[in-house]
């Protein structure tokens, strides 16, 4: 599952001398969590639900990422990694 990977990659940073945090997507952007913006690498890992959409514990962040007010330079410096897992019997398959 996407968690257990999260959990791996996470402990694999660490081992490696890496700071990591790990946190489910909505609780990213919370103000004690704040590290999410300031981070120079980060890796999302998430399954997809149904037909392709966001599972519960990612659907606000996946709200906050589309919002059209961000200025376009947000995430300008941030350098990510998406491992996106589904279903491909879905026509959205990890949209």
């Amino acid at each position: 599952t996407a968690e257990a990977i999260c959990h791996d990659l996470h402990l694999d940073a660490g081992q490696r001398g890496y700071p990591a945090t790990i946190a489910p997507l909505n609780h990213a952007l919370d103000p004690e969590a704040s590290v999410f913006l300031a981070a120079p690498h980060v890796v999302i890992a998430c399954s997809t639900t149904g037909d392709g959409e966001a599972p519960d514990n990612a659907r606000k962040f996946v709200r906050w990422l589309k919002r059209k007010a961000h200025p376009p330079d947000l995430l300008r410096g941030m350098r990510y990694s998406v491992l996106a897992l589904g279903d491909t019997n879905y026509t959205a398959f990890c949209k």
